[in-house]
Order: C-alpha cells, then sequence, then structure tokens
C-alpha cells in the first residue's frame, strides 16, 4: 500500500467508468488522498463490488450510462443536496473498437465516439459549468500513448483518444481565466479489463500482448495505480500551473 498525502482532501471529485480498470484505481487513489468521491458506472454489480471494497463514508456510487444526456443532473443535484459542489472530474468510461478501419462499420464508430468522446463531453460539460461558477477545478481527460504514433487494428479507438487530446487543449483554453484547469492524461498499455478485450478480438491474442510489451521501454504493461497517481497528481495544487497539457504515462512507449 501507497503511503499518499491527503492532497485532496476537501474536494470532490467525479469519476466515470469507475467500477473497474483505471477508474476504479482513480477512486481508490483519490478516497486515499482524502477526497470525496462520486462514482458513475453503468455496471451495479461492479459498483457494489467496489462500494463494499472500499467502505468509505466519502464514497457515493451512481449507476448510469455515460452516453444519456440527461445523467449527469441528477448526480449533481444528489451531491448539491449533500453539500457537495465538484471540483474535479475524471470521466474514464471508455470501450476499445479492435478492428481496422476498412472492417469498423459505422455503427461500430458511432459506439465508440458515443461512449469515449460524447460520454466526457457530456459528463465534462456539466461538471465544468460549475467549476466556472465557482472558479476552482481540474479536468483530467483519459487520451491514449497510441495517438502518438497510430495503432493498426484498433482505428475508431485511436481516433476518439485523438479527439480527447485535442479537446482537452481547446478546453484549458477556454477556462484558463476561470480557475480551472484542463489536462489530458494518455497511459501506455494498461493492465485492465479494457486492454485484455482489445487483445482478446485479436488473432493471437497471446502473441498481440507481447509485442505490445514490448513495444514500451520499460517492457511491461503500467498498472492502475501508477495511472491513477499520475491522475491525482494532476487535479491537485501540485499541478497548479499545469493546463492544457497531455502527460504521457506510457512506460517509456512515445519515446522508444
Amino acid at each position: 500500500m501507497i503511503d499518499v498525502q491527503p492532497r485532496l482532501r476537501g474536494r470532490t471529485i467525479l469519476v466515470t467508468g469507475a467500477a473497474s480498470g483505471i477508474g476504479a484505481a482513480v477512486v481508490r487513489r483519490a478516497l486515499g488522498e482524502g477526497a470525496f468521491v462520486a462514482a458513475v458506472d453503468q455496471d451495479p454489480e461492479g459498483l457494489e463490488a467496489l462500494g463494499a471494497e472500499c467502505g468509505a463514508d466519502a464514497l457515493k456510487l451512481f449507476q448510469a450510462d455515460v452516453r444519456e444526456e440527461q445523467g449527469p443532473a441528477p448526480v449533481l443535484a444528489a451531491l448539491a443536496g449533500a453539500g457537495r459542489v465538484v471540483d474535479g472530474v475524471v470521466p474514464c468510461a471508455g470501450v476499445t473498437s479492435g478492428a481496422t478501419f476498412l472492417a469498423s462499420e459505422p455503427e461500430l464508430w458511432r459506439r465508440v465516439f458515443d461512449i469515449n468522446l460524447m460520454g466526457v463531453v457530456i459528463w465534462t460539460r456539466a461538471c465544468l459549468a460549475e467549476m466556472v461558477r465557482t472558479q476552482r477545478g481540474a479536468v483530467v481527460l483519459i487520451g491514449s500513448q497510441l495517438t502518438q504514433g497510430g495503432a493498426a487494428g484498433n482505428a475508431a479507438y485511436v481516433a476518439s483518444k485523438g479527439a480527447i487530446a485535442a479537446l482537452a487543449k481547446t478546453m484549458a483554453l477556454e477556462v484558463a481565466g476561470k480557475g480551472v484547469r484542463v489536462n489530458c492524461l494518455s497511459p501506455g498499455a494498461t493492465a485492465t479489463p479494457l486492454l485484455a478485450n482489445a487483445m482478446a478480438k485479436r488473432p493471437d491474442p497471446g502473441a498481440a500482448a507481447e509485442r505490445s510489451r514490448q513495444r514500451h521501454a520499460m517492457r511491461r504493461f503500467g498498472e492502475p495505480r501508477e495511472i491513477a497517481a499520475a491522475a491525482c497528481f494532476l487535479l491537485s495544487d501540485e499541478a497548479s500551473f499545469i493546463t492544457g497539457a497531455e502527460l504521457l504515462a506510457d512506460g517509456g512507449w512515445s519515446a522508444a
């Protein structure tokens, strides 16, 4: 167990895709750093397991599909009723496509972009309005190291993450004078269910996983807790002069 400092004490952090993978790791880390966390996911069993694991009074669970435009309203209202205003958001909900450009039908593109991009837009936009009103907040969008060089066989996913990186810079410029910071955190391949699902779509999943590991300079996959640590740094005041940036937590993938 990492001994962490309460850098997020007094903060209310909203995390989507919170029931597994990087989202769940961000929830654990933020709680450990003293935050009150609103965990959002469409998986009720995953949320229940997260709640049982964390057992924290500072954790509030919400079941919602990030694609639904009205999804944030009841969550933010419930937080307001508890005297909480969101001042940090990490939208982690995402899916992978696992298909080449030519093999990706429009329906697949719509699903990937609805979750990976529009899900981020819907939830971040709702939270950002509160942050601008209070003149305080930090947004951490989740990108991907794959946008640094592309990745054959995952066209829609890579395109959606490229949009996220560009969106973070644009948002940062628009709210820089309003007390709000926006950054993009781009992990390398990280040991999550999403990665396992992506590898399972390959003709030889074991070989694909090994190629990916070797592509990283550190010759391994990242751990969700490592990405969560970077996310909480960007949420904290230690990153107070960082906005519009893309932080690559990619095990040297982009440098190799």
